[in-house]
């Protein structure tokens, strides 16, 4: 079977809860929504894995327990964490067939040049669009078995 990774950049809008959560209950924003329903549907593939770009953590799994925090990803933040994010993605990216990227211009700074290396498919346009694309990309791997 394929396996496939999603990263997709960590949101604003969070569960402010004052305990540890594991970073996908944290994040609260559309695509985490997307994501949850398709959950909650049993519509996510079990092929998909998820990696998230945190501005404050850099890249995370999902089950990786985060405390609450207000920090936006800028140019400066994305080059600082570039050597760790790409150091962490080229150990894992030789385990799956295709990447779905879905960042922001500043988060895709972090990642700059892993087309080179793997294959992938980003999400473009604005967030509607971006969600768009997600949901087609994840319904077309659900509908592969």
């Amino acid at each position: 079977m394929k396996k496939y990774l999603l990263i997709i950049s960590c949101s604003s809008k969070k569960k402010k809860d004052t305990r540890l959560l594991p970073a996908l209950e944290r994040y609260d924003g559309y695509f985490f929504r997307i994501i949850k329903r398709m959950m909650r549907k049993n519509e996510f593939p079990s092929s998909v894995d998820i990696l998230i770009l945190s501005a404050e953590y850099g890249l995370i799994s999902p089950n990786t327990p985060i405390k609450y925090y207000d920090r936006k990803m800028d140019k400066r933040r994305a080059l600082e964490l570039r050597p760790k994010v790409m150091k962490k993605l080229k150990e894992i990216i030789k385990d799956y067939d295709e990447i779905f990227i879905c960042l922001g211009k500043d988060y895709l700074t972090c990642i700059k040049g892993i087309e080179k290396i793997a294959n992938v498919k980003y999400a473009r346009g604005g967030i509607g669009k971006k969600g768009r694309k997600l949901k087609e990309w994840l319904k077309s791997i659900k509908g592969e078995r």
